[in-house]
């Protein structure tokens, strides 16, 4: 009696024509689910697919033969599949071969195996491969064996059975949605040191079955060999993040709740007393500790496990006022005044209500009340938010967290700024959603974020700035984007980041020291290009 599970994906695209008689070839004994997913097919694909009992799963548009590939994999997973067969659905590889290609896996003398159309001599000739796909094949699948270090017969066959082990540790889904995704998976493969095996198949060309032509095939032998290319340039050092395992962290991703990351950067001893709390927040901190970051292989949101982090809402709200980010006053009024010019013009104006969210000591809020808003703010800290009310007569500012934005009535707020506020929530989404909602019809979202494609950031690797112990979601433009225009938001503008800031401040950032008193009184404008300025406006 078999033990583990075998799943049978079907990655389908108007395949109504030949889609049964592959069903009804499927050893059922050797087969204990099918999966198959229509890619926006034009005919009657996944309702015949429906019709026959399979578990069917269709994109709402055409994501390529990669991108399919990618969700059938994801679903074989969800549905506990210990092996995992791809089988075409247009009756091309015979899904009688099923026991001989996964019995190896099943044995455990291979992780991933092949069913090759040129073991057998002349096979592939006479089942009606043309001549130049026969010799294009022969002469990429050696280049392919010099660079990689295998043996193998072909690098082409769509017949395919890879162990849940293998699917679990590549990052399959950060590979092509075009046809080369095959030779990524074998890169990958075999950059993770796992087994390739092969079992000989007949060949079958025929006018139902899915053929790419002779254009489309150049340019895969081209794109064949830039994952050559890129192997070897991995291999030397330099890495890629296709080559980047899944990492052994169960937490969900923040953003959309999926499980397979990529470790980025190791947690740092800085972050253990982050962690238990031996040491308070500042506003102004320093240092280089950050916990784990990994990043989500389905969305690319990057982020530190919450299961590793402290009780945010006590490690914020014990804060105290942060002295160097009150002297710096000066700077952070005209850092105010820039920003506030810029949200006046998005927005059309500058009266209705303006909410600046983690506003700290309350000098973004006062400036925004000096020139007509009606300008709330909401800060965690204690310290911060007494200062704000008593020292600068901001009695609109609450000490709260996002719970008193959650409690505004919805659409009633003409403008929320959170500048320096995402990379510190542990739930960034539910925060986008919740300001959606109490923004008012055409309303603007304004924040900002350390940038973490940014050429800082990956000049400077672990000595970047912005790699803080209380930094736990790192964000590159493109999926804040994508996460703004997913929670109702279109992105008017996003820009870097200029702030102010005096020179004794900036000689002390570099040097440790303050330097001369007079350099207080000089305020410049400062931009490193590795922060992000967003003006979102509500849909």
């Amino acid at each position: 009696m078999r033990t583990y599970k075998v799943v049978a994906v079907m990655p389908a695209y108007r395949a109504v024509r030949t889609l049964k008689k592959t069903v009804d070839a499927i050893p059922t004994a050797w087969v204990d689910e099918v999966i198959l997913v229509d890619d926006a097919s034009s005919d009657d694909t996944a309702a015949h697919a429906r019709s026959l009992g399979i578990k069917t799963v269709v994109h709402p548009k055409n994501r390529g033969y990669g991108g399919n590939q990618k969700t059938c994999y994801r679903e074989a997973l969800a549905a506990g599949a210990d092996i995992v067969v791809m089988v075409h659905p247009d009756f091309q590889y015979d899904p009688a071969f099923i026991p001989e290609l996964i019995r190896p896996i099943a044995e455990g003398a291979a992780d991933a195996m092949f069913g090759s159309r040129m073991l057998i001599p002349g096979g592939a000739r006479k089942g009606g491969m043309p001549l130049w796909k026969y010799i294009a094949n022969i002469v990429l699948t050696k280049i392919g064996n010099a660079i990689l270090g295998l043996r193998l017969s072909e690098y082409h066959s769509g017949f395919r059975a890879y162990s849940r082990v293998v699917l679990g540790r590549i990052p399959f889904e950060l590979n092509s949605d075009n046809f080369v995704f095959d030779t990524e998976i074998i890169a990958q493969v075999r950059m993770a040191g796992f087994r390739i095996g092969e079992i000989p198949i007949t060949t079958r060309y025929f006018p139902e079955a899915s053929m790419i032509g002779f254009w489309k095939s150049v340019q895969y032998g081209f794109s064949f060999l830039s994952v050559l290319l890129y192997y070897l340039v991995s291999k030397l050092g330099v890495s890629r993040d296709v080559f980047r395992w899944v990492a052994s962290v169960d937490d969900p991703c923040p953003g959309c709740g999926e499980r397979r990351h990529q470790l980025l950067r190791a947690e740092t001893e800085h972050f253990h007393r982050f962690r238990e709390n031996r040491e308070a927040y500042r506003i102004t901190e320093g240092g280089n500790g950050h916990g784990a970051i990994v990043r989500c292989t389905a969305c690319s949101l990057s982020f530190v496990p919450r299961s590793t982090l402290p009780d945010l809402a006590v490690l914020y709200g014990s804060q105290p006022l942060d002295d160097e980010y009150v002297r710096e006053g000066r700077g952070r009024r005209r850092t105010a005044a820039h920003l506030l010019k810029k949200i006046s013009r998005a927005f059309g104006g500058h009266s209705g209500m303006l909410l600046d969210v983690g506003c700290g000591p309350g000098f973004f809020v006062d400036e925004a009340r000096r020139i007509g808003w009606d300008a709330h703010g909401i800060e965690m800290g204690e310290a911060p938010a007494r200062f704000a009310r008593t020292h600068l007569g901001l009695s609109t500012v609450t000490r709260g967290g996002l719970e008193h934005l959650a409690a505004m009535p919805d659409g009633t707020i003409s403008v929320i700024t959170a500048w320096d506020v995402i990379e510190h929530l542990g739930g960034p989404m539910e925060f986008l959603r919740v300001a959606g909602a109490k923004l008012q019809s055409g309303g603007i979202l304004a924040l900002s974020a350390p940038r973490f494609d940014s050429i800082a950031a990956r000049m400077l690797g672990e000595h970047w700035e912005a790699l803080l112990p209380s930094h736990i979601t790192y964000f590159t433009l493109p999926v804040l984007k994508a996460y703004l225009e997913k929670n109702g938001f279109h992105v008017a503008s996003a820009r870097s980041y200029w702030r102010f800031f005096s020179l004794q401040y900036i000689f002390h950032r570099i040097f440790g020291r303050g330097g001369p008193g007079f350099l207080h009184w000089l305020i410049v404008p400062v931009n490193l290009f590795d922060e992000m300025e967003v003006y979102a406006k509500k849909k």
